[in-house]
């Protein structure tokens, strides 16, 4: 935290085309709408973004929130406890992913 003291502020200097500067929620629409333009026409990309939007709603939100309740009242554990579960399910993700098989394909872009 101290080096984030030693950081220069640099003021933010950007020009406004006609777009942005309308209204800040028509600009935010505008942005996302632009962000999500090229899913749109590959399928492939569409069903990964849409899947991964889905699976972190019904998946990782009940369990983020559940979880605490759990480890106080079921196990009888505090802050902790609770500690070790996130360790352990973050350790558990990165060695699932480091454990995938590497295909060795090129990316979309580098054809």
């Amino acid at each position: 935290m101290l080096a984030l003291l030693k950081v220069p502020q640099t003021p933010i200097r950007r020009t406004l085309d006609a777009e942005h500067t309308a209204h800040p929620v028509r600009s935010a629409v505008h942005d996302m709408r632009e962000g999500f333009r090229p899913h749109g026409a590959h399928t492939v990309a569409r069903a990964t973004l849409l899947f991964a939007s889905l699976m972190v709603l019904v998946m990782m939100g009940p369990l983020g929130v559940l979880i605490p309740f759990h480890v106080k009242d079921e196990l009888g554990g505090g802050p902790t406890d609770h500690a070790y579960v996130l360790a352990g399910s973050a350790s558990a993700a990165r060695w699932g992913r480091s454990s995938w098989p590497r295909c060795g394909c090129r990316a979309a872009t580098s054809r």
